[in-house]
């Protein structure tokens, strides 16, 4: 008997920790800010590399550096959010967030074809995203910021 009991309230404790967490990332995906008080979120470099095809298509490499998220989409949660797991005083929570609309910019990059003398040069991409999933995480804030900002600003769990 006591172990149905202790079962049931690590699912209640478990159930009660991962709303936190949806209204947490709800409540932040729902704050309109001004564009001009906000940065554009960093994106993280990536390298793409093409082989050979041929004699006329040699292997060709880029590596894209410095790229930015341009503010023109919407955000959305998708399923449960992980945590909050608590560590020395702050906490992190993981969640899954579906990105519409977006412009990606990469500002800085290489190219590097490989012929028999490498040619390098500059690389840029513009790209826009319709529909993509990412994983976000957000960590180092203190415990009782997380209910300052929940009492601020209120929203309805998804």
């Amino acid at each position: 008997m006591w172990r149905i009991l202790v079962f049931c309230c690590f699912v209640a404790c478990t159930a009660s920790e991962t709303s936190v967490s949806n209204l947490y990332m709800d409540t932040l995906l729902k704050i309109d800010k001004p564009p001009r008080n906000r940065d554009s979120p960093e994106v993280p470099e990536f390298n793409v590399t093409v082989g050979e095809l041929g004699v006329a298509n040699p292997k060709l490499s880029v590596t894209f550096r410095d790229g930015v998220l341009l503010n023109s989409g919407t955000f959305e949660r998708r399923g449960d959010c992980e945590g909050p797991v608590r560590l020395v005083g702050s906490a992190y929570i993981k969640c899954t967030v579906l990105l519409r609309g977006f412009q990606v910019l990469y500002r800085g990059g290489e190219y590097l074809y490989h012929f028999g003398t490498p040619i390098r040069g500059p690389a840029s991409l513009d790209a826009d995203i319709l529909d993509t999933m990412a994983k976000v995480e957000f960590r180092h804030f203190k415990e009782g910021l997380l209910w300052q900002a929940l009492r601020e600003h209120p929203a309805e769990s998804t």
